[in-house]
């Protein structure tokens, strides 16, 4: 036999075996009254005319309906389920967390920013995240308040030089809320003046949205079930340059600080701390491409979150100016038992701020989509019965769904801050902005805290209202993992306060 003869013969094995193999998963599934998700109509319909994800949602909305628990997910490399199930979900993430504690995503020890706490698999991530949960204690945000407020304060600075450059007082707040979420983290992560308010051009700006894009771009974001392929093939995800950029900056400014014993009440900063204290490396070593991996989740999450939220609560505040009033009544009586100055405690009294940053993350998650990964096989219990789970198994759980589902938030499409008032009770698990549970965002205090900050400083210097350009719904770009906001316009007016 020839060598191609032989080539072609291992081919067709692989080939039957591969589909031997994904006929006993589809048996499997039906076994248990587990239907099949046609994922090639889902993603051919969100390159057509849909977001993919309004296609999950339609899908999420037709099960709940149905009371249908899953759908079963089988590709040739992944065997998944879209969850819909809220017992199973609440199993999930909290009750039997450690049995799904990976996100199943891809992670590359390669490169740092596909190796950090956000990919690494459990027994890796729970050293780290013990290692690193001082980073975002109430002292280390009251540390690095200053950092944030210092930036609202430019901030107000640069939208009122930016109004009276404008006749109509027209202004693009995307561009202008994501310069500013560079600024906060690029001052509280690494320690950097960036300058982005400033400057449109600034050399940390570009590398911040070039990383980003590159970060949600890839398809390939999940594990695969029969061989790491993407770490065989070693397979990153950023761009040379971007790699570069982010390492040697960190790298020079641990050594500038170590150099000259400068501490400056920032993540790095406490990195650093960790990186050289002997007790802490016993076991797992923060290397220097480990803080450049955490630094750079610190740096997406925080700048995507941020300027996303931010700019859709103005623009929902400009087309609700009831509920601007009221948040701005607060915030001004609030500033009045203050002494006039928005101080870190100012801003933990602004429950109505706060609740309308939770309303706006409720409509539009970051992500719309949550992923776990079975390490072993296990029973997950739902509304319906029970259902066997196999090892490497992915799950998908819809959070834009789950946000907007009107069982748990009636008329989900309008904007109402009070569905967090105090007294307001839902089931465990329906608030997915942050995810839930142990594997929960452990960034969600001082999230809140900027972007509240931000808010109130802004609702006391200016009144947002629509103008003919803003858009009557939000736009996204059609991104498969994330909500990406387009342009939204809106008019800026100063106020005398």
């Amino acid at each position: 036999m020839s060598l191609v003869g032989a080539l072609f013969l291992l081919l067709l094995l692989f080939v039957i075996i591969i589909l031997l193999k994904y006929c006993e998963r589809v048996w499997y599934w039906r076994k248990q009254n587990v239907e099949l998700l046609n994922i090639f109509s889902v993603l051919q319909k969100a390159t057509k005319d849909k977001p993919l994800y309004r296609i999950l949602q339609n899908i999420y909305q037709d099960m709940y309906e149905k009371r249908e628990s899953f759908k079963a997910i089988e590709l040739v490399l992944i065997s998944g389920l879209f969850v819909q199930d809220q017992k199973a979900i609440e199993q999930i993430l909290v009750t039997q967390y450690e049995s799904f504690a990976d996100r199943g995503l891809y992670a590359n020890p390669n490169d740092p920013f596909l190796a950090n706490m956000g990919r690494l698999e459990y027994d890796q991530w729970r050293h780290l995240r013990r290692k690193l949960q001082p980073c975002f204690s109430a002292n280390s945000t009251k540390a690095m308040y200053p950092l944030m407020h210092r930036v609202c304060g430019e901030f107000v600075q640069v939208l009122r030089e930016s109004v009276t450059q404008k006749r109509d007082n027209i202004l693009e707040m995307r561009d202008l809320c994501s310069r500013f979420a560079v600024d906060v983290i690029g001052s509280v992560g690494f320690g950097v003046e960036c300058n982005s308010l400033r400057d449109v051009n600034a050399k940390f700006r570009y590398f911040g949205d070039k990383a980003t894009t590159e970060h949600f771009r890839p398809l390939l974001q999940f594990k695969t079930k029969y061989l790491n392929i993407l770490k065989i093939f070693n397979v990153k995800y950023h761009s040379q340059e971007t790699r570069e950029f982010f390492t040697q900056l960190v790298k020079e400014t641990i050594e500038y600080r170590e150099k000259y014993g400068i501490q400056r009440a920032d993540f790095m900063d406490i990195l650093i701390k960790i990186k050289n204290d002997p007790q802490e490396s016993k076991n797992f070593e923060l290397t220097l491409d480990r803080i450049v991996g955490e630094v750079f989740l610190f740096f997406t999450a925080g700048y995507n979150t941020t300027s996303s939220a931010l700019c859709e609560a103005l623009y929902e505040l400009a087309k609700n100016p009831e509920i601007q009033d009221k948040a701005r009544s607060q915030v001004m009586d609030i500033l009045d038992r203050h002494n006039n100055n928005i101080t870190l405690e100012a801003v933990k009294e602004m429950r109505y701020i706060k609740q309308i940053i939770m309303e706006t993350l409720r409509k539009y998650p970051l992500l719309f989509a949550v992923s776990r990964y079975s390490r072993r096989a296990c029973t997950l219990p739902t509304t319906n019965g029970s259902l066997n789970i196999e090892p490497n198994t992915l799950l998908l759980i819809p959070s834009h769904a789950v946000n907007n589902n009107p069982e748990f938030y009636p008329e989900p499409d309008i904007f109402q801050p009070e569905r967090f008032d105090k007294d307001v009770k839902r089931p465990a698990c329906t608030y997915l902005s942050f995810g839930e549970g142990p594997k929960a965002c452990p960034a969600i205090n001082f999230s809140y805290i900027e972007m509240v900050c931000c808010l109130a400083t802004l609702l006391r210097h200016f009144r947002f209202s629509t103008c003919e350009k803003t858009p009557k719904e939000l736009l996204f770009n059609k991104e498969m993992l994330r909500l990406s906001v387009e342009n939204i316009f809106l008019k800026v007016e100063p106020l005398n306060k």
